[in-house]
């Protein structure tokens, strides 16, 4: 046998597991020469293809663990389990009926089990720095379902480390995600004869950021109502101008050969800049609310027409730069973040806005000022309202 053929016949602890629980005829078990047998009772060492692994088998629990001929018998002496596990009438990795069914939250293991999975959660919002919010979204869901489908399969002697992927694993992977999801996209798509494209707005309530969603409505051969959502404002289709034809009519065909790919790549370059600047002050990781007044100025001034302009994107720079001042209501908020800001305070970006700005946080410390007097002017009404009281009560008593 070659070096290549070994070194792809050398299993991992989770595979083996995989394929011990599902009965492969690859795996096979035998005792080694030379040892002890009452220490060899309850272990087998496991052969994928007739290759040695450094793994052991208990044959009480069917757990794999770790070893080598140098490590003797130290890897079977903590390992306990007096008890055999029940064998079980149906396959390893088949679900049971019971499975399937909703376990009562009032019951005491469930309980037990959703403290520890909501401290286990508080520990992970602390240790890796994320936010509460995080474990209630759906992609942090769906890898939880996953690996409740995984510990269902394999059981709990699997380390966690050997199923989780590394980062670099996860960003080689995102384009293969991508492309697998486009597929489905195209699929679905190319059958439908009638469909709706529906269109939603709605408004951050402390930036003021505007974002949109279009969102794909059709009826399926069982009438079930599907749609298909993206919630994004990048604009990301020049990437696609090439394979725009392949999923086109001959109708739309000739519509898509009229379209000019410069003037296209200079209005997303300018879209773009919307985009992106929607991202930072959607950050959820720092205070962005200071940045507000000059990203709009930014824009604002990014949408006055210039002489490379094309003729296609000044209509729509003429149309931003008139309707985005009135469009985007500025908070008092926003100046008051941006004026304490210590690199914005100048208001170098808009410095006609610095004296409205430094009238509102005038303001707000007069009514701070004002608060912190009105206690002291209680106090003195009530020491006056008690002097009059005594003066009364004195006045009847002679």
């Amino acid at each position: 046998m070659s070096v290549a053929d070994s070194e792809q016949s050398v299993l991992s602890k989770a595979e083996l597991q995989r394929l011990i629980a599902s009965d492969n005829p690859k795996i096979s078990f035998k005792k080694p020469t030379n040892k002890r047998r009452e220490c060899w009772t309850n272990y087998s060492q496991i052969y994928h293809e007739n290759n040695p692994q450094d793994y052991i088998m208990c044959l009480q629990c069917k757990s794999v663990l770790r070893w080598a001929k140098d490590h003797g018998t130290r890897v079977m002496t903590p390992h306990n389990c007096s008890k055999p596990k029940p064998v079980s009438t149906t396959p390893s990795r088949q679900r049971t009926i019971s499975s399937y069914c909703e376990q009562p939250s009032l019951s005491k293991e469930c309980s037990s089990i959703q403290k520890r999975i909501t401290e286990t959660c508080v520990e992970y919002c602390a240790v890796d720095g994320r936010p509460f919010e995080s474990v209630a979204g759906s992609g942090f869901q769906k890898l939880a379902k996953q690996l409740i489908y995984a510990g269902a399969t394999l059981g709990t002697s699997i380390n966690s480390s050997e199923l989780l992927p590394h980062p670099s694993t996860i960003s080689r992977n995102v384009e293969h995600v991508y492309l697998n999801l486009k597929k489905q996209l195209i699929s679905l798509c190319a059958p439908l004869e009638c469909f709706c494209i529906t269109c939603d707005f709605w408004t951050a309530k402390i930036t003021g950021v505007h974002y949109g969603g279009i969102s794909l409505h059709y009826i399926d051969e069982e009438l079930y109502t599907l749609q298909w959502s993206i919630f994004d404002v990048s604009f990301i289709f020049e990437s696609f101008f090439y394979e725009l034809p392949s999923v086109l009519s001959d109708e739309h065909k000739k519509n898509y050969l009229k379209v000019d790919r410069d003037n296209l790549e200079s209005i997303c370059k300018y879209l773009k800049q919307f985009h992106d600047i929607i991202e930072k002050l959607s950050c959820e990781k720092s205070p962005t609310i200071h940045l507000v007044v000059p990203y709009k100025q930014f824009l604002i001034n990014l949408s006055i027409i210039n002489e490379n302009d094309d003729q296609l994107i000044i209509p729509l720079k003429n149309y931003i730069a008139k309707e985005l001042p009135d469009y985007w209501i500025m908070k008092d908020i926003l100046f008051i973040a941006t004026i304490l800001h210590p690199n914005l305070k100048s208001f170098n970006h808009t410095p006609h806005q610095k004296y409205y700005a430094e009238a509102l946080l005038k303001s707000e410390f007069d009514k701070y000022h004002d608060l912190q007097q009105r206690p002291s002017s209680s106090n003195n009404n009530n020491k006056k309202r008690k002097q009059i009281h005594e003066h009364k009560r004195a006045n009847l008593a002679s």
